[in-house]
Formats: C-alpha cells, structure tokens, sequence
C-alpha cells in the first residue's frame, strides 16, 4: 500500500523521506519513503503480479523492485522527453512514449523488465498527443495518436495497434478523420469499440472492429446517432453497454450483443454517473452518486446482461457501488485451455454422472418406499393373527357372534322389473 503525506514535503528527511511510504499492509510495517515527484501524476504504479512497481520522472523512468525496495540494477531507465508510460496487465513490460524534439519524430516504446531490452520501437510525425489503451488479456496495444497537418490549423486520429503475441510485434494502423470521444477493448478476444463524430454537437456513432488473425483490422458494424458518451465491456466480452453519461444524454443505456450484432435492450438511468460489470457479466451496475453535481435520486440499480431491471435503490448520501471481485481459478491456463479444447467430453461426461446420480436416488428412494411397505405389511399381518386369535373370547364375550360377526343390519332384497 501507498500513502501520501504533502504535509511532509518542506519537512522531508534526506536519508528518510516521508511524502510517499509503501507498506506492507500484511504487517504495517514500513517499507520505503520516497519524495515526492517532481512531475505531476508520477505516482507508483505496479506491475500485474506486483514484483516491480515504477514512476515517472524528468526524462527517466524508476522501477523497483517490490521485494527489495530498491532500484532495478540501481539505475533509471533514461528516455529523454518521455511523457507516460503503462505496464502490460499480463507480462512484466513497460509501454511509453515520448514526443518529437527537433528533427527527432516521436517514438512508442515497448521495454521489457527485468531485461531492460526493447521489444519494439515504431516512430510518429506530428503527433500532439497520445494515449495508450492495454487490452485487459496483454494481447493487444492500441496507441491513440492524435496528429496535426504540417501546418498545424487542423488535427485528424490514428490508432497504432500492436499485436503482442505474433513474432516482431507487427502494428496495424487504423486512420480516423472524425473525433474520438471513446475507446474500448474486448476484455477477453479480439474485437474493439470506438465512439466518434464529425460534430460534438450531434449524436455519435459507434463503430465495432476485429483484428483479424491473418492481419488487418475488419470492421464489424457501425450504429448511428446513439445517446452514446462512454463503452463498458463486460469482463468476458461479447456484450457491452453502450451508455450516456453527459448532461444532454440523460443516462441512456443500450445493452448491446456484439456476437450477433443486435441490441438487446434499451433503458434510461437518469444522471447515471457510474457503470460496472460484476465479475461473472452476468449483471450490472449504473448508479448515481453525491460525489457528482447531481444530489437527487442518489442510489443504484441492478440490471441483468440483457438490459431487464432487476432491482432499485435510492439512498440520501450514497456514493459508491462496487461488486465483490472474484477469485483467481485454481487452474492452470494450461489446463483451463484443455477443458475448453475437451469441453465437449467433459459435458457428456458430466450429463452422464448426472443421470447416474439421478437414477441411484431414485433407486434409493424406491427402496426405502419398499421397506416401509414390507414392514408395514409384516406389522398388519402380525396383528391380525393376534385379533384372529382372540375370536372365540369375543364370542363368549358377546355371548353369540363377535362384534365382527354381527353387523347389526337387516337386508332384505328387492327386484324390480322393467
């Protein structure tokens, strides 16, 4: 864990900083102190299995190790100019960028850590800016660049996008002449979104694409004019809410199935502020917090994949919904990779134990009815002997025929012809 402390910054020890101190939070015992950054927004940042985590620095980049608290190979990584970087969510590798100097273009570099070896290195002209958009799986990285013509009075899109799996790292480059309001990768697969327009005033259109396995970027399906401001995936793609989260958008939600390309459902959360999956992407989430400019009808709503409310809340001062996450498989990939080869096998495989544990209740369930019954009937039986025995002292009893004998009635017949 990290904590800040800008009281500490005119007070900080040399030998012992206190602005920012990592913990472990395990024994609250204090790892580290360091100063504060010099750049704005160089907080630490970690990789996906926490062994090393970095910041940002004038023209450096500083990892550490987690375990040591110290810097790798006791040295920054020296990029003149950079401007931000991002870890991989998958692989201990470093993705950042840094612009143009003089006749020198820009440059998105990819770094391996430990190694410090780069993986791959594509060089940019007029770039104003750029942003980096990891897929969540570590397959793909898509760089935003945003471009200016030679004579600076107007700017145009492009997307880098590197596929990290495939031998020297190739890089599609997909070109937008309108503005992008939104990006999103499928979490799990192949497939993204963008949100774009010609004019901020209108409506925006949403545009799905396929990195295509053989190369090139396919494009799926564009919707037009949708109340559309921001994309959610769900954490196992194939559907996605295509949500409104602007003033003039009123929180419209679309429920959207990007396998058959075809909208699901469409509903409204007013002044929603929040989105989020739960795990499983079964359900979601949109609320309204206080921490927004909207004060009324604070509280969330539960809605199933498909876009059917499923339950509703108002709450006075609410102001976070967050799902419970879920644990990581016991499985290896490896073997989760089997099961989804062999699925078929382990569905036969597991409908036939079903049935077999169905048919042994049954059996169970029979036999049991059936010892119930035999016991009855050996008790009716028993009893009945004994009754029979005792016929003659009822007899004398009755002083003629038993109670059983006798009905007490009169029958009398009568026929009657037609």
């Amino acid at each position: 864990m990290v904590t800040y402390s800008p009281q500490f910054r005119e007070k900080d020890n040399p030998n012992d900083p206190q602005c920012i101190v990592v913990w472990d939070v395990r024994t609250g015992k204090k790892c580290r102190g360091f100063e504060a950054g010099a750049i704005q927004g160089s907080e630490f940042r970690w990789s996906h299995d926490d062994k090393y985590f970095a910041r940002l620095g004038k023209d450096v980049i500083s990892v550490y190790d987690s375990s040591t608290m110290g810097l790798l190979d006791k040295k920054s990584l020296k990029i003149p100019g950079i401007r931000d970087f991002c870890w991989s969510p998958t692989d201990s590798l470093i993705s950042c960028w840094q612009p143009e100097d003089g006749d020198s273009p820009a440059r998105v570099l990819l770094i391996s850590i430990p190694s410090r070896k780069e993986v791959v290195s594509k060089a940019l002209f007029n770039v104003s800016d750029c942003r980096m958009h990891w897929q969540e799986s570590g397959d793909y990285l898509c760089v935003k660049v945003d471009r200016h013509t030679k004579t600076k009075k107007s700017t145009f899109s492009n997307f880098e996008l590197f596929r990290l799996r495939e031998k020297n790292v190739p890089v599609e480059v997909l070109e937008h002449k309108e503005t992008i309001l939104a990006f999103a990768w499928e979490p799990v697969g192949n497939r993204f979104a963008i949100c774009h327009t010609t004019n901020p005033t209108l409506r925006p259109d949403i545009t799905f694409y396929e990195m295509r396995p053989e190369g090139g970027v396919r494009v799926l399906k564009t919707l037009e004019k949708r109340q559309a401001t921001h994309l959610f995936w769900a954490p196992q793609g194939n559907f996605i809410v295509l949500a409104g989260m602007r003033n003039q958008d009123g929180g419209h939600l679309e429920f959207y199935n990007v396998n058959d390309l075809e909208t699901m459902g469409v509903d409204d959360h007013f002044a929603c502020s929040n989105l989020a999956w739960d795990p499983t992407g079964r359900y979601v989430t949109t609320s309204v917090s206080a921490w927004s400019q909207q004060q009324m009808e604070n509280g969330y709503n539960v809605w199933s994949f498909q876009g059917k409310l499923i339950h509703k809340v108002l709450k006075d001062r609410f102001y976070q919904f967050l799902w419970r996450p879920r644990p990581p498989s016991l499985l290896s990939k490896e073997k989760e990779e089997y099961i989804r080869k062999h699925l078929r096998e382990y569905s036969l495989r597991i409908v036939k134990e079903e049935m077999e544990e169905k048919n042994r209740a049954i059996r169970e369930m029979e036999e049991k009815r059936n010892h119930l019954i035999s016991t009855f009937q050996a008790w009716e039986a028993n009893n009945k002997k004994k009754y029979e025995s005792t016929r003659e002292a009822r007899r004398q009893l009755w002083h003629g025929p038993a109670s059983d004998e006798d009905s007490g009635w009169e029958e009398h017949q009568e026929t009657v012809e037609e």
